[in-house]
């Protein structure tokens, strides 16, 4: 395989994208460490790199069954542009589903978790195969939900007692991607009737995007109020936090101020900004 198919190949995972679930993950685990007596370090690396693939694979499944839709839209994209053939890629999604599956097996609790990981991949198929092509904006909701999932695996597939702080960090990765699954549409301009844009309106939708990323802050500072005391007590944490706080609400800010249309390079800035807000929350939670 040539180094312009794999850099094709990762281009279609979107790696960050991965990174992201991975950590999500392993933040879940290390939150709930005192409750997950039964998992072991190995167990937190097979769990966060299964979830990265099953990540990996709806996305690829996406490029793949958008490949005619994006031949007109996004010529650019790996698929219609020519830097690899849909057979390529299709194996390459089977590859990457039997490989988070495995990992999943690796685990000390298998099939629980191998049943997370398939139950996540499965949803992931149903919005690319049918839900967005319906109703753009439910997949939206659905996709956000998903992103939240990771900080759940420990408690569903190692059936440990979740907490406040777990549910305050899954309603803010709700809520950001939410509204980066907005702001992506309305850049896209994505006025037809299945997004959000095209039922209420640009103006109006990146207004609903703003109010989201408020009440990310809003819900995660609010459930995680037990955890603050830890934060205080390490100031590279509130550093981290505060920077994630102050990258969203920049965002949020732009996005409900601004009457008139913002541009597509300035809608992708505020996407971008809201990501890198995402990262640095579970950094702030990660570093020890």
């Amino acid at each position: 395989m040539s180094f312009q198919s794999i850099k094709a190949l990762l281009e279609l995972c979107r790696a960050t994208n991965c990174l992201i679930v991975a950590a999500f993950t392993t933040t879940g685990f290390f939150i709930l460490a005192k409750t997950v007596t039964s998992a072991t370090p190995w167990d937190v690396i097979m769990a966060a790199t299964s979830m990265s693939m099953a990540c990996a694979f709806g996305n690829v499944m996406n490029d793949y069954l958008d490949r005619d839709i994006d031949a007109k839209t996004k010529p650019k994209r790996p698929i219609p542009s020519g830097r690899i053939t849909p057979g390529t890629v299709m194996m390459f999604s089977i590859f990457t589903a039997i490989i988070s599956i495995s990992l999943a097996l690796l685990t000390s609790r298998p099939l629980q978790s191998a049943a997370f990981v398939t139950a996540v991949m499965a949803l992931l198929l149903f919005y690319s195969a049918w839900l967005k092509r319906k109703n753009k904006f439910a997949g939206n909701i659905l996709v956000s939900s998903i992103v939240a999932i990771p900080l759940f695996f420990p408690a569903i597939a190692f059936a440990a007692a979740t907490t406040s702080i777990v549910i305050g960090l899954a309603g803010c990765a709700f809520f950001t991607n939410l509204s980066r699954e907005i702001i992506k549409d309305t850049k896209e301009k994505g006025m037809e009737p299945r997004t959000l844009p095209g039922l209420i309106g640009e103006t109006e939708s990146r207004q609903a995007a703003s109010i989201l990323l408020f009440s990310a802050i809003g819900v995660s500072v609010l459930t995680a109020a037990n955890y603050w005391t830890v934060m205080w007590e390490h100031p590279f944490k509130t550093m981290m936090l505060f920077l994630a706080y102050a990258s969203i609400a920049a965002s949020a800010v732009t996005l409900f101020s601004r009457r008139k249309e913002l541009s597509g390079e300035r809608l992708k800035i505020q996407e971008g900004a809201v990501k890198v807000g995402m990262v640095l929350a579970v950094i702030a939670y990660l570093v020890p």
